[in-house]
């Protein structure tokens, strides 16, 4: 999935094929933050090469139509690999952002114990 429209590189080249490469919901700011790269055409994406360019848009939650953590909090207990797997939902309801932005934790949910810390990486002899 990606978008198709000409803009132009400040080289001058078009660049057409345009695709999400990260998104990020700052729920201190109420943005989602997302990164969109920018290639001459989706066989260039396609062939494993770098983007042309990046380009970050911020879209205000105000202008969402929904709210992303009723889809996040489910996957985060569900995901078998997740620390998360089985928590219960708590605080404030899903679907409504709140004032805050940031969910009330009001119970403690069942978390799986932490993994234990990678060790230090070796250092090689000088």
């Amino acid at each position: 999935m990606a978008l198709e429209t000409p803009l132009e590189h400040e080289s001058g080249v078009i660049v057409r094929y345009h695709r999400i490469l990260e998104a990020r919901f700052n729920f201190l700011h109420r943005v989602l933050e997302v990164h969109v790269e920018g290639f001459v055409g989706e066989e260039i994406a396609r062939a494993g090469k770098r983007p042309l360019q990046t380009e970050t848009v911020f879209i205000p939650f105000d202008a969402l139509t929904h709210d992303a953590r009723g889809f996040l909090y489910p996957m985060l207990s569900q995901l078998p690999t997740s620390p998360f797997v089985d928590a219960v939902p708590a605080g404030e309801p899903v679907g409504s952002i709140g004032k805050s932005g940031i969910p009330e934790l009001t119970t403690k949910a069942k978390l799986r114990p932490a993994l234990p810390p990678m060790p230090p990486a070796p250092v090689p002899p000088p």
